[in-house]
């Protein structure tokens, strides 16, 4: 229900990851959910099928998430990682973004770390995002 509600936002977006088949059929294997606030773009899911995983995927989803980042606005990338997810922090690790912060969550067991990247401003604005 909480994704359901999540997702009927406005400034929530879904994007999803395709591969096309010899015979020309797609199947998706990843998607990422993402909110843009007025300051930034808060990363709320990433996934990719297993089979798919280290191949560039997570990067082409992110990039496009980047691409709602401008120097003028939107200037901050911002993602909660559980700490017992050590496949995604290495992965937002390989994109520039730094886990600055630890918070703890009333209704969790564990930490989930904040990742966040501020960096892609000047990128943005020199061109060079990929």
């Amino acid at each position: 229900e909480e994704w359901i509600a999540q997702l009927g936002n406005r400034r929530t977006v879904a994007i999803v990851a395709e591969v096309m088949d010899d015979r020309g059929v797609s199947t998706v294997v990843g998607f990422a959910v993402y909110e843009l606030l007025s300051r930034g773009v808060w990363l709320l899911q990433v996934a990719v099928h297993p089979d798919y995983q280290r191949k560039g995927v997570g990067t082409k989803m992110l990039d496009w998430v980047k691409g709602r980042l401008t120097p003028q606005k939107r200037r901050r990338l911002q993602a909660y990682v559980n700490e017992d997810n050590l496949p995604a922090q290495l992965f937002f690790r390989s994109q520039g973004l730094v886990c600055d912060k630890q918070r703890k969550f009333d209704d969790e067991v564990g930490y989930r770390f904040v990742f966040r990247a501020e960096w892609l401003v000047e990128e943005i604005a020199s061109g060079n995002v990929r």
